[in-house]
């Protein structure tokens, strides 16, 4: 589902706020083409009665299943947008494992390859490739693993995987974490301190059949920023400042030129005054 917070996401058909107690329909970032014109409103939240007034609905609802209702998991369900927007989770055919029978990332792709290519994921076998990549990823440095359950009422009934990594830099703290989210696609945050900001996110569709390598390319670039190779700075730009992430490779020795501070994992590349 889009990633709502209440009292402050507004509905993407009326732009009023979507306030605590309302019923609203939202689905997961499912069309990539930014010129599709429901582009907008993937990845969004709308208050259902302007989504049953909505005249483009019964298009949108087509949309969605004709993208994400083909896939069917590996538990033999899928995901499939009712008229009134509720998405249900509908039993289509037969699990290719007997439930709770745990796989490992070899085994699932195996079976991905050999028995029903383009299928997605089940969330739990997601979570299991984040951990074992993330093992494998970083070594004896121990990401924190906790799951939070969906609030009651809540369209998806999937909890949410947080993996997090604390920065050993004392003078400006930050943490990595990476969240598989309810709707299966991956999101890293950086937070650290500075002037109240939030998190700087980077986010990964993740769409069979390229789960497994999706999930290593997210890895790899949290691994990037642990290792130095990839630090934190914040640029002058023609519109403004902005921060992000730049492999240290390419920023340019001597005189930094719109490269205000930078600030790395464990301090070793960091200058300028935050």
């Amino acid at each position: 589902m889009a990633m709502v917070i209440v009292g402050k996401t507004n509905c993407s058909l009326c732009g009023r706020v979507l306030a605590d107690g309302d019923d609203f329909v939202s689905t997961t970032h499912f069309i990539a083409d930014e010129t599709d014109p429901f582009w907008r409103y993937s990845d969004s939240g709308m208050h259902r009665p302007c989504f049953l007034d909505w005249e483009h609905r019964n298009a949108f609802a087509e949309k969605y299943n004709a993208i994400v209702g083909k896939h069917v998991a590996i538990d033999g369900t899928r995901y499939w947008m009712q008229p009134d927007g509720t998405i249900a989770v509908e039993q289509v055919g037969p699990a290719i494992r007997g439930a709770g029978q745990p796989s490992d990332a070899t085994n699932i792709l195996g079976e991905l390859d050999d028995r029903r290519i383009g299928t997605f994921l089940t969330q739990r076998e997601q979570a299991k490739l984040v951990r074992d990549s993330l093992a494998t990823g970083f070594g004896d440095l121990a990401w924190t693993e906790t799951i939070h359950e969906p609030p009651p009422g809540h369209p998806l009934a999937a909890p949410e995987h947080w993996f997090t990594l604390l920065s050993p830099h004392l003078s400006f703290p930050q943490r990595l974490v990476l969240d598989l989210r309810r709707d299966g696609d991956l999101q890293l945050e950086h937070h650290f301190r500075s002037q109240g900001r939030g998190p700087l996110e980077k986010f990964w569709l993740l769409r069979p059949p390229d789960e497994l390598d999706t999930i290593r390319r997210a890895v790899q670039f949290a691994a990037d920023i642990v290792a130095e190779a990839a630090v934190l700075v914040r640029r002058r730009r023609l519109l403004g400042r902005y921060l992000e992430h730049m492999a240290l490779s390419e920023i340019p020795s001597g005189r930094r030129a719109g490269i205000e501070w930078v600030r790395s994992w464990r301090g070793t590349h960091d200058s300028g005054k935050t």
